[in-house]
């Protein structure tokens, strides 16, 4: 997996700190736009276009579950509502659930573009397909994703899968094309993208900067992903209405379960 060098730096931010200290509200923005400026390096370095990678760089999170004071794991998720009232992520179901039952009783926290971390709900889980929307508070620094259809992951010659790393912010990227096996489960398809146990709940992104897909992680040499058709219809029942873009839904019988 490759991993982007984040070493750049906005020079408006640097000379921004340069002054008086006391001017700590103008201190603070900068320091978030030089952190959208770093992510949306990331993207770039590994071949999205700028136009592409501006779609994703404030759609990205990274997600931790606490037992306790020890952590029980981390995902990656996808912004899909950002409101004045809520925000909600896509994620995979190993941030509350591995091989084993549910553990009782796990905080969630959600670490955002520009650093903040913040207390998650899990408000709902999808059992069929691996599915859990977290809910925090509304961001200023949020942008809801956009979703393409998954034609374009079929007609496309490149695919990247994104993880966000927790305790960096980084946008770790690897590349790939849609596998020509299929998956075993119903409704899922696979990506030779490769990543990481922290890349599950991550989106899966076409070159023109739209999410196709959220992948799992697994053991494979290939990695499984939901397509935004599954992904839409799991959505539209929780009320939930993402930004589509050229985008027709399949219908499905997805099952949606609050925990």
């Amino acid at each position: 997996m490759l991993k982007i060098n984040r070493s750049c730096v906005d020079t408006r931010t640097c000379s921004t700190q340069r002054q008086d200290t006391r001017k700590r509200g103008r201190k603070t923005r900068n320091l978030h736009l030089n952190e959208a400026y770093s992510r949306l390096n990331d993207l770039i370095e590994d071949g999205l276009s700028e136009e592409s990678a501006s779609k994703l760089t404030s759609s990205i999170v990274s997600l931790v579950s606490f037992d306790g004071e020890k952590i029980y794991s981390q995902s990656t998720g996808i912004v899909v509502e950002n409101d004045q009232f809520s925000a909600s992520f896509l994620t995979s179901k190993d941030l509350i659930r591995k091989k084993s039952a549910f553990v009782p009783g796990l905080q969630i926290k959600v670490y955002l573009p520009n650093r903040e971390v913040v207390n998650g709900l899990v408000q709902y889980y999808s059992a069929k397909w691996r599915m859990v929307v977290v809910t925090t508070k509304p961001s200023p620094h949020l942008v809801t994703a956009c979703l393409g259809n998954i034609m374009q992951a079929e007609s496309s010659s490149g695919l990247f899968a994104i993880t966000c790393c927790y305790k960096t912010g980084n946008l770790l990227v690897t590349t790939g094309t849609l596998a020509s096996s299929p998956s075993g489960l119903e409704g899922i398809m696979q990506s030779t993208c490769q990543i990481s146990v922290d890349g599950s709940g991550g989106p899966l992104v076409s070159p023109d900067g739209n999410i196709v897909g959220m992948n799992l992680c697994t053991e494979e040499s290939t990695t499984p992903f939901i397509p935004t058709d599954q992904i839409y219809d799991c959505l539209r029942k929780l009320a939930i209405r993402t930004y589509l873009e050229n985008f027709t839904p399949l219908s499905s019988s997805s099952e949606v379960s609050p925990v």
